[in-house]
């Protein structure tokens, strides 16, 4: 610090200013008063205010020897002096020490000169900086009592108002001339700039952003940065582009050329604090950021998409957006208008059935920084139909941050099983058991969701977690058929004690429909469980199994035959006859009923029996199918002359013969009855001569007989029939047969049991061609869990909802600024016009 940062003190020596060699006088020598006045003045001449103030201050100690003017003058003179010494102390640049002292010299300076509004105004100034608003006010009031038409003092009491939210009285100082003073001028001078500037302010501050816009200087005034200029412009042109975008936008075309030569010349970037001060008491020092060209070209971009969209031209909007991105790529608003516009975007390309486009232009809004919780369900619906799996799963889980527990529009259950079902199909199994493990709780009481987490276990093939879910959703929604098909799967599964779980089931199934797949499916295991318990000789286990049928259907008549079966063979002959009466009682005229209680008797030795049934079932059903039924059911039990009876009595229809005799040589040759084949082929060649099957079966017959000679000619017969008919399957069967005759013929033996399945095979193949016989109704198809997967709603619907058509916000950010925004004016200067001290 130097001399002049110390505050003039009373009874301090005498200046120094004294011209050289002259001896002091007293004080009532009228010369001495000349002579002090003269040195003062040289001193504030020379700009050494406190060597001046200090004579000023002893010549009005002697106030009382002065004239009247002459004191008058004194402390006028000495009143500036203050001014200066307190400027000079620098407020404005952060110390409080320095600005107390300097607020005291200014306030000593209006107490000696109450003419004057300076000292006045730069106490509130410096109170203003600091952010003591009222202060300021009252500081800036008082000037303005002094001179009302002083500009500095008018302009700093808008501001002061405006940030204490006085509209009111604001407008109402608005209302009077600007004022004048040492800076006022008129026309487009510095005063008229910075009042129209104050008057944009104060419009922007009543939401009349438009009219803002039109109060504002077209151009920068004089020492005014052109980036001060053009960030204040572009903010009140942001604010208007909300009510009237393409007026704006004319009105920046028309500035173009003008705006870019004030660019050019402003290169030099003076936006260092204005004299008299800056910056507001919030937020001192800080300007508006960005490079001003920047934001003018972002935002004419921005006015141009705007321009576009109402006119339905989203894609050229989009253009236009990019481009004000690529302008301004720290401007978030912009960014979050192209967000916006490529999600809506999206949502029409998805309602026009285009996909991919759909994906492709959320996926850009996506990376263009769009977090809404919409954008990522839609973006991961668009994936899951690209069957691009784990993008899908990285979209779901960015959404599920965004959604607090227990608070998503989507619910948290659906959207994990969705992603397990995604990680399935991508073949992560490890990371869908992971997902469905999170899922658990949140699908508990869901019995949608419960029942669609059970059957991806089943294709996991994690059957007891299945089991857990599924039986679950039988407890909240008794009968469900999913639950039961996905269970009626589960109990196929290693991990699984089948045997409970399809007795357990009888309930569940006892509200299905009868002829549904599921009923079918749980009756057709039950059956199967029952049997392998059966034959294996656990015969009440088997009982229980049974019953679970008939508690389920008891009009199920193979499950009472199979009851009467156990009783027969734990010796209840009483029980037995009772659940064979049974069955017969239910439907007396069901051939099945009878050829089965044939069965049963005839496996048992009881012949005389058997053969009672199998009359009865001729009876209930004459034809030759139940001929043929019986004659097969005979050869597997062993009883040849028996199937041969009714084997030949199924050939006496004289209609669809084929396959009954297909049927028939097939039944005998699958029970190891050989020898009895060749009538039944005989029969055939006669109703179907052209039939190359029978003829590579005579081969085989003459083959087993060891007639070489017939059987080569049996084979050639047949080459040249499936050559001609080019049916390739048969001419590998006759090579086959034709080798096997090459080595009985020379080395005198083949493979036999593989020569017998051979014959078997061809057999199945000429069944499955010829047969068009009626048989049992096979019940409807068995779904494999993935088709019943498919066939339930998705955990999550396919469709965006309706909010994917509304900008997205993205961030805390608002889009574009609100009208009354005028933060941006307390980050530049807010001292309009410099004012010197003092002025006389």
């Amino acid at each position: 610090m130097n001399e002049h940062d110390h505050a003039p003190e009373a009874g301090a020596d005498p200046p120094a200013g004294r011209p050289p060699g002259r001896p002091e006088r007293a004080d009532s020598d009228p010369d001495f008063f000349r002579l002090q006045w003269e040195a003062a003045e040289a001193m504030a001449a020379e700009e050494r205010w406190q060597d001046a103030a200090r004579l000023w201050e002893r010549l009005l100690s002697q106030k009382r020897r002065l004239p009247p003017g002459d004191a008058a003058r004194v402390q006028r003179r000495l009143a500036a002096a203050y001014v200066h010494l307190a400027l000079q102390r620098k407020p404005l640049e952060g110390s409080r020490r320095n600005a107390l002292q300097a607020v005291g010299l200014l306030e000593k300076a209006a107490a000696l000169d109450d003419r004057q509004p300076a000292p006045l105004y730069w106490c509130g100034v410096i109170y203003r900086w600091f952010g003591l608003w009222e202060k300021a006010a009252d500081f800036f009031r008082r000037a303005l009592e002094i001179d009302p038409a002083h500009l500095p003092s008018r302009l700093e009491l808008g501001w002061t108002l405006l940030r204490l939210g006085e509209l009111d009285q604001v407008r109402a100082l608005l209302a009077g001339p600007p004022g004048s003073g040492p800076d006022a001028s008129t026309g487009d001078g510095p005063a008229d700039w910075h009042w129209r500037r104050l008057k944009a302010a104060a419009l922007l501050a009543e939401e009349q952003a438009a009219e803002a816009l039109a109060a504002y200087p077209a151009a920068p005034g004089e020492g005014v940065p052109a980036s001060q200029w053009a960030h204040e412009f572009l903010h009140l042109a942001e604010a208007a582009s909300r009510r009237d975008p393409a007026a704006v936008l004319r009105r920046l075309e028309a500035a173009q050329d003008a705006v870019e030569m004030l660019f050019a010349a402003d290169q030099t970037g003076h936006d260092g604090p204005e004299p008299g001060g800056a910056g507001g008491g919030d937020t001192p020092g800080a300007r508006g950021g960005g490079d001003p060209r920047q934001r003018w070209h972002s935002l004419t971009s921005h006015l141009q998409a705007l321009a576009a969209e109402a006119r339905g031209e989203l894609d050229a909007a989009l253009t236009w957006w990019r481009r004000a991105c690529e302008a301004d790529p720290q401007d978030d608003r912009r960014r979050l208008h192209l967000v916006a516009a490529l999600v809506r975007q999206g949502a029409g390309l998805w309602r026009a059935g285009r996909v991919d486009d759909a994906v492709a232009a959320w996926a850009e809004a996506r990376q263009r920084g769009g977090q809404d919780p919409n954008l990522l369900r839609g973006l991961a619906l668009g994936y899951e139909r690209l069957e691009r799996w784990l993008e899908a799963n990285q979209c779901w889980e960015d959404y599920l941050r965004l959604q607090p527990e227990g608070d998503a529009a989507t619910p948290r259950g659906a959207v994990l099983l969705a992603m397990a079902a995604n990680a399935a199909r991508a073949g992560r199994r490890d990371d869908a058991h992971t997902l469905l493990g999170r899922a658990a709780r949140a699908v508990a009481d869901s019995p949608d969701l419960l029942t669609y987490a059970g059957l991806l276990y089943v294709t996991l093939g994690s059957g007891q977690r299945a089991v857990a879910a599924l039986t679950r959703v039988l407890e909240l929604k008794p009968g469900d058929e999913a639950a039961v098909q996905g269970l009626l799967h589960a109990a196929s599964l290693p991990d699984v004690d089948a045997a409970p779980l399809i007795t357990g089931l009888r309930e569940a199934v006892r509200r299905l429909p009868r002829d549904g797949w599921a009923f079918q499916h749980w009756r057709a295991q039950a059956l199967a469980l029952g049997r392998r318990l059966w034959e294996s000789g656990a015969d009440d286990q088997a009982m229980e199994v049974f019953a679970s049928l008939l508690l389920a259907d008891p009009g199920d008549i193979d499950a009472w035959l199979w009851a009467g079966a156990v009783h027969a063979r734990k010796g209840n002959h009483t029980g037995a006859e009772d659940c064979f009466a049974e069955a017969i009682r239910l439907d007396p005229q069901r051939s099945l009923t009878y050829v089965d209680l044939g069965a049963r008797f005839l496996a048992a030795g009881d012949r005389e029996r058997a053969e009672a049934h199998f009359e009865q079932a001729v009876q209930a059903e004459p034809g030759p199918h139940t001929h043929v039924t019986i004659g097969e059911l005979c050869a597997e039990i062993g009883v040849p002359d028996l199937a041969e009876r009714h084997f030949r009595a199924s050939l006496a229809g004289g209609r669809g013969v084929e396959p009954l005799l297909v049927r028939a040589i097939l039944g005998l040759v699958r029970t190891g009855y050989e020898d009895r084949v060749r009538p039944f082929l005989e029969e055939a060649y006669k109703h179907v001569p052209d039939s190359i099957q029978v003829r590579v079966l005579l081969a085989v017959q003459h083959l087993r007989q060891e007639e070489w000679v017939a059987a080569d000619e049996a084979l050639r017969q047949a080459e040249e029939m499936a050559r001609s008919r080019e049916a390739a399957n048969l001419l590998a069967h006759v090579d086959y047969f034709r080798r096997a005759l090459i080595l009985l013929r020379t080395i005198g033996y083949i493979d036999q049991e593989e020569f017998r399945e051979r014959v078997k095979t061809l057999l199945g193949e000429w069944l499955q061609a010829s047969s068009q016989a009626v048989r049992d109704p096979a019940g409807p198809p068995v779904e494999p869990p993935a088709a019943i997967l498919a066939r339930l709603p998705a955990p999550v619907a396919w469709e965006p909802p309706p909010a994917m058509e509304a900008p997205v916000p993205g961030t805390a950010a608002p889009v574009a600024p609100t009208a009354a925004d005028i933060r941006l004016f307390w980050r530049t200067p807010l001292s309009p016009i410099y004012v010197p001290p003092l002025a006389e």
